[in-house]
């Protein structure tokens, strides 16, 4: 019989590399992966309390501290600050994705390894579910995009401009890069409280189901609706 704990282990290494691939994935205009990465601290600390999570005053110190070190990066990211700009690259979209990743991880399963390393500092878990919510963007782009690729007869890390964010920023969409960064900001926020209302409502099977509706419906339904909006 396979050993439980090394499958878990697997998995979960599996899950980090995900996210840690599709934070990569979207970084291809100035503030959208530090964007995505403050959004899902910011609806962590408010699923902390609707969720009754009971996240410490040390853990929702490093989720704050994380937060503001992301932050300053991305006022400079984001060129706010005339004669100083710098970018995340490789090694700063991996940085995010493994934290980001490991920070769900922890808060959906409060792992021993959490409590014996770090203390522990939860008294409930975050559904599941709400992992795929908090982290939707990435997961939208990173889905969407190695599923086409795959399709196509490509290696789904084989470079191309299918991103949502090349196709909204395109000549199909013709967004401006700062437009479509605030175009997929709101599309985090509706996917964290649509995630919230089916979690809570239904439960956690709706709520996966709803998310595997949600990503097609935002790759393909938002270039469209932007498009109408733009009468082209």
């Amino acid at each position: 019989m396979e050993d439980p704990n090394l499958l878990a282990f697997g998995f979960t290494v599996f899950c980090v590399m995900v996210a840690i691939n599709a934070f990569n994935f979207i970084d291809g205009i100035d503030g959208l992966a530090a964007s995505a990465s403050l959004m899902a601290l910011v609806h962590l600390i408010i699923a902390d309390t609707l969720f009754g999570i009971g996240l410490s005053p040390a853990g929702k110190q490093m989720l704050i501290a994380v937060f503001s070190c992301i932050f300053a990066f991305m006022i400079f990211n984001m060129g706010l600050i005339k004669g100083g700009k710098i970018f995340l690259g490789d090694s700063g979209s991996t940085f995010l994705g493994f934290s980001m990743g490991l920070i769900v991880i922890h808060l959906t399963q409060n792992s021993a390894y959490f409590a014996a390393h770090f203390g522990n500092d939860i008294q409930s878990t975050l559904p599941a579910p709400m992992a795929l919510w908090v982290l939707a963007m990435p997961f939208i782009d990173f889905l969407t995009v190695s599923l086409r690729r795959i399709m196509s007869g490509h290696s789904p890390m084989r470079a191309d401009r299918k991103h949502l964010h090349h196709i909204l920023s395109g000549k199909r969409a013709g967004l401006s890069k700062r437009n479509t960064l605030v175009c997929l900001v709101a599309v985090m926020l509706l996917s964290f409280w649509l995630g919230t209302f089916l979690t809570l409502q239904f439960g956690n099977l709706v709520s996966i189901v709803g998310f595997f509706i949600f990503v097609p419906t935002v790759y393909f339904g938002l270039p469209a609706l932007v498009r109408q909006w733009q009468g082209k």
